[in-house]
């Protein structure tokens, strides 16, 4: 990961989808998480648990927010 202007850009997997390594900016403020992911034109924004180990959000995608929920290895 590498942070620029308070934007760090990350890769993200989606195993079910046979998709790896998909170049994603990732915010934080305080306990609140944003995903940005131009290459599919969708974004994920969620709350992060108290034991830094599960995103609980939405997934954002054309016209549809889809309930999401992501988890630490």
């Amino acid at each position: 990961a590498a942070t620029v202007g308070g934007k760090t850009t990350t890769l993200m997997d989606v195993p079910v989808q046979n998709a790896s390594n998909i170049p994603t900016m990732a915010k934080r403020d305080g306990q609140k998480m944003t995903f940005e992911v131009p290459g599919v034109g969708g974004s994920f924004t969620g709350d992060l648990s108290d034991d830094g180990k599960t995103l609980t959000g939405f997934w954002d995608q054309a016209g549809q927010s889809l309930p999401l929920a992501l988890a630490r290895k």
